[in-house]
């Protein structure tokens, strides 16, 4: 029996002699595990398959439960995040999120979505890299049930204009007369930050956006990006490695 799948390489592990066996995201199936056979040898046609972060249509064959990759067309190399080391970190942080939430056999459309628009976002570099990592983060978390309002208060809903806590057991921002001994006061810059980045689409970051102003110092997006890896541990008990890579742990 085969199988096609429209799907992005997230881990690529050296098997036997000639082997790697792979781990897909695919757009029909989720996660999807497959063997490519002889592609470490110097004349292989698929070597672009087995390339982390690829964006193929495999065709698969299925014996005994164990899935062949014979044939894949490649739809985008995203080459640029290989090469560049904030990329590259960006764009592995986006693939250990999907290898930690997303099932096998279980198709995920907004996910997938999202991680293609991220690395397109990565490649094209109009912003810098970690902003769209923030963003995936954003839009991955909201679809998978852990979405935050920004630019008001919680509990007031009025616009918080001065200090500014968040609250992670109700997973919502506070101003200073509604916050708790619960609430942890974050940065204003960084509320800010994460603010405008809500009102922006995954995929404006293609290009650039008139409607959006990189006036944040690295150090302000740095910190969302610290909230962001907290939160995902804090939450869900998840630790990115990625995330340590970037912000230098």
């Amino acid at each position: 029996m085969e199988e096609k799948y429209n799907a992005i390489c997230i881990r690529s592990v050296s098997y036997k002699d000639n082997d790697k066996m792979l781990t897909l995201f695919s757009l029909e199936k989720g996660l999807v595990d497959c063997i490519l056979r002889g592609v470490k040898k110097p004349d292989a046609k698929l070597k672009f398959a087995a390339e982390v972060f690829c964006f193929s249509e495999y065709v698969v064959t299925v014996k005994s439960g164990r899935r062949t990759v014979i044939e894949a067309n490649q739809i985008d190399d995203f080459y640029d995040l290989r090469t560049d080391i904030d990329k590259y970190y960006c764009a592995s942080a986006v693939t250990e999120y999907v290898r930690n939430f997303c099932q096998t056999d279980e198709d995920n459309y907004q996910l997938f979505l999202s991680v293609v628009n991220a690395f397109k976002g990565l490649e094209a570099g109009y912003f810098d890299p970690v902003t769209v990592l923030v963003k995936f983060y954003m839009e991955a978390l909201k679809e998978g049930g852990y979405g935050i309002t920004f630019g008001t208060c919680g509990v007031c809903k009025n616009k918080i204009e001065g200090r500014v806590f968040f609250d992670f057991d109700e997973c919502q921002f506070k101003c200073l007369d509604c916050a708790d001994y619960n609430a942890t006061e974050m940065r204003l810059s960084t509320f800010k930050f994460l603010s405008i980045l809500s009102g922006i689409e995954l995929s404006d970051l293609k290009g650039q956006k008139s409607t959006y102003s990189p006036t944040f110092d690295r150090e302000t997006v740095k910190n969302a990006l610290k909230f962001y890896d907290f939160f995902i541990r804090d939450k869900i008990g998840v630790d990115i490695k990625s995330n340590a890579m970037i912000l230098g742990y």
